[in-house]
């Protein structure tokens, strides 16, 4: 009975982890109660990010986008004629919407839910994205359109190290 409960506690545990600090850590993220989003919310809105991702990758106005959404460095754009800014000011407020989504699904508002080790992923994306000059220059003038505690989670956001 001992011998089945610690293999059962350990099991999807990284056995090579160098200390006790780490194999602690790597629990203390496995046992993190889950998220307390509805079945199939976590795959919507991940279906919902790949979309905005393709549109970078199969559109050529969109494509200087890409560093700045998928490794964050923001890359010199082509030259911004009058349809393109559209096209980048559309494709921001799909970002932001996706944000504010994930934000609402997730209950993103709290900082245990912040800090939920499988919401991890979600807030480096939202550090990436939030550190962009296109989100920055877009947020400026679309943040108005959206409720404050939204407001308040991508200023959070924008400041985590």
């Amino acid at each position: 009975m001992g011998y089945h409960a610690v293999e059962k506690t350990f099991e999807n545990v990284e056995h090579a982890l160098p200390n006790l600090d780490f194999i602690f850590q790597d629990l203390a993220a496995l046992w993190y109660p889950s998220s307390s989003s509805t079945a199939g919310t976590a795959t919507k809105l991940a279906d919902a990010y790949t979309t905005l991702i393709n549109k970078i990758g199969s559109d050529p106005d969109l494509g200087f986008l890409d560093g700045e959404v998928n490794i964050g460095k923001s890359a010199a754009p082509k030259e911004l004629t009058p349809q393109i800014t559209l096209k980048v000011k559309f494709f921001m407020i799909e970002l932001i919407q996706l944000m504010e989504n994930v934000l609402s699904d997730f209950k993103l508002e709290s900082l245990a839910n912040r800090n939920n080790p499988n919401n991890a992923g979600w807030i480096t994306v939202f550090q990436r994205w939030t550190s962009g000059d296109q989100f920055k220059s877009n947020w400026a003038t679309e943040s108005k359109n959206y409720n404050p505690l939204f407001q308040k989670f991508v200023r959070e956001v924008q400041t985590l190290k």
